[in-house]
């Protein structure tokens, strides 16, 4: 789990980039943070990947208190997130096959270990055939993919796309978001930041909106208050359901007891109609 208490990360004595944040992302969760440029979404993934500490408040990943790493943790505490760059940060003099073994060398992989890997997330990404090129020979969406392949290579528990389809046509982004939906669909959890409303309207996945540094927006907390509601709603349905139900009840039993008292009377009326019949007889 990702949690976030009341971060704040201020840069000088005038920039507030995240104001008293708070948010939890559920293992295998897909979220999109949106707002405008200068809201802090690159922010947050900069404090995931512990380019630097936060300001104040706390940030846990998994068993990680991120504002306790000392400079040993922090490449080992790395292992755990793919971070998918904005400006994508590829060697530009290394093959597509090479940028993504990068990833993998600090792993103390084998050189077979390494290349099955880079096979399989070549394949995964919809670049097979492609490991001999170089960045400069690749379209937008392919340096895309490079970019996310090398992120998952290694297999963290969580991937954080900046901007991902920032850079690319409609289209092209489309796929980009699908495959990062399909690299969640396998267990992974994917932070996605964009302003594609188009996208995020389309993926039906939640959403936190942040504005000057500040969460504006959660869908997840806007679902649970909705379900309190209706939870709240059908409490008082069942009740007045539960209280009509008793009023029949009553009713049903007074009209029982009725007939029952209206039977003894009649009974009792024949009966005193026949004791005194008897006793007529036995005088005649």
């Amino acid at each position: 789990m990702i949690d976030f208490r009341n971060v704040t990360k201020t840069f000088g004595n005038d920039i507030i980039a995240l104001n008293e944040v708070s948010f939890q992302v559920e293992p295998g969760e897909f979220l999109f943070i949106t707002g405008p440029s200068g809201a802090g979404k690159t922010t947050v993934g900069r404090l995931l990947i512990r380019e630097f500490a936060p300001t104040s408040g706390e940030i846990t990943v998994g068993e990680y208190d991120l504002a306790k790493l000392t400079g040993r943790d922090i490449p080992f505490y790395r292992r755990q997130v793919g971070f998918v760059f904005q400006d994508f940060k590829l060697l530009p003099d290394r093959t597509v096959a090479e940028n993504i073994e990068l990833s993998l060398e600090i792993l103390d992989k084998t050189s077979e270990e390494i290349r099955e890997k880079v096979a399989r997330v070549l394949e995964l990404v919809n670049l097979s055939g492609k490991d001999n090129l170089f960045p400069s020979q690749l379209s937008g969406g392919e340096v895309q993919r490079t970019v996310i392949a090398r992120a998952v290579a290694a297999e963290p528990p969580l991937i954080f796309a900046d901007e991902p389809t920032g850079n690319l046509d409609a289209e092209t982004g489309w796929q980009i978001t699908e495959l990062l939906e399909k690299i969640n669909q396998r267990g992974t959890t994917v932070i996605m930041a964009t302003h594609n409303q188009g996208i995020i309207g389309a993926a039906k996945k939640r959403v936190i909106k942040l504005e000057g540094g500040r969460v504006v927006v959660d869908t997840k907390e806007e679902k649970q208050e909705a379900l309190r509601q209706s939870s709240g709603q059908a409490r008082i349905k069942n009740q007045e359901k539960f209280e009509k139900e008793g009023e029949k009840e009553r009713e049903e039993n007074s009209e029982g007891d009725d007939r029952e008292k209206k039977h003894e009377k009649e009974h009792k009326g024949k009966h005193h109609q026949k004791k005194k019949a008897v006793e007529v007889e036995k005088v005649e």
